[in-house]
């Protein structure tokens, strides 16, 4: 089928109104020719010609008035000839994506690539994909949302049961892999008689004094994860500075506790610490050892 000049225009500038412009290059000579009757024309923006003689020298010359410099190594590589025939050669088209500065203003930007069927021509094109980059990262952002949520304890704001096992099974495998040099602690608190809060005071009481544990257990330990997994029960697992503090944080924690008891002002919270050692095979081993130290110690500060 013959198609006549002023078609084949009609087509080609179509087709750059979807791209920012579409160039149509020829491999062997590298002259080209330029469609970009949609490319907005604004103060300060680079004017670039509608034809040449050299596609690739071109391409570099006029990519550095308007690339990001932090992407102008990648564009640099993807508009060599020998890069492009290359990647042709395994597939019909290709896409790059890399970042424009014009202006100070930065836009996303899509380098698609196509041959042509005469294996003589290959066309360019530049697609501006502000739009979708910005609809990916609010999705992204909702996504991490929604993760975020399912692994926060509602009630206290600290990470839930959820986030504890997966917690648990990354540390399982660095104990697995006898990491060199892991250290940790575990942590087990328990809050006395909020049971009997809730009888006689109400639900409302017993989640204020949750709430009210759950700040008395991070504001002590405030290096390192805490975790709901349970009514009135947490864990925290002390790494870094808190665990080379461990027993220090720990004697101040059991004074507060203890100074709640005696003026009735606040929780009285249980607590059992123990550390990760050599004869630990799993986490639960050291997790076992705290709840036994825990139990313990509410035994020995229960009100009633």
């Amino acid at each position: 089928m013959n198609i006549d000049p002023g078609t084949l225009d009609q087509i080609a500038f179509s087709l750059a109104e979807h791209y920012q412009c579409v160039y149509y290059a020829d491999i062997e000579t590298g002259h080209y020719i330029v469609f970009a009757d949609n490319y907005p024309q604004q103060d300060r923006e680079p004017e670039f010609p509608t034809e040449g003689e050299d596609f690739f020298a071109d391409a570099l010359k006029n990519g550095v008035l308007f690339i990001h410099p932090d992407d102008m190594e990648l564009m640099t590589a993807a508009y060599q000839k020998e890069t492009v025939l290359e990647k042709l050669s395994k597939n019909h088209s290709y896409a790059v994506s890399f970042r424009s500065l014009i202006a100070g203003k930065v836009i996303h930007m899509r380098h698609v690539v196509m041959m042509c069927r005469d294996k003589k021509h290959v066309i360019f094109c530049l697609e501006n994909v502000e739009a979708e980059f910005l609809e990916k990262e609010e999705q992204l952002k909702k996504l991490a949302s929604a993760k975020l949520q399912a692994r926060t304890d509602e009630l206290t704001g600290v990470k839930n049961s959820t986030a504890f096992k997966e917690y648990v099974d990354q540390l399982d495998v660095r104990i697995a892999a006898k990491e060199p040099g892991l250290q940790f602690a575990v942590v087990m608190f328990d809050i006395n008689d909020l049971k009997q809060t809730n009888d006689t005071r109400g639900h409302t009481s017993g989640n204020a004094e949750i709430r009210e544990t759950s700040r008395l257990i991070c504001g002590t330990f405030q290096h390192s994860p805490v975790f709901r997994v349970g009514g009135d029960e947490f864990v925290a697992v002390l790494t870094g500075n808190d665990y080379a503090q461990r027993s220090v944080l720990m004697s101040v924690f059991h004074d507060v506790s203890d100074a709640n008891r005696r003026s009735g002002s606040g929780p009285v919270v249980a607590a059992g610490m123990t550390e990760f050692g050599n004869g630990d095979n799993m986490f639960s081993d050291v997790f076992q050892r705290a709840d036994r130290l825990m139990y313990e110690n509410k035994k020995a500060t229960k009100v009633t």
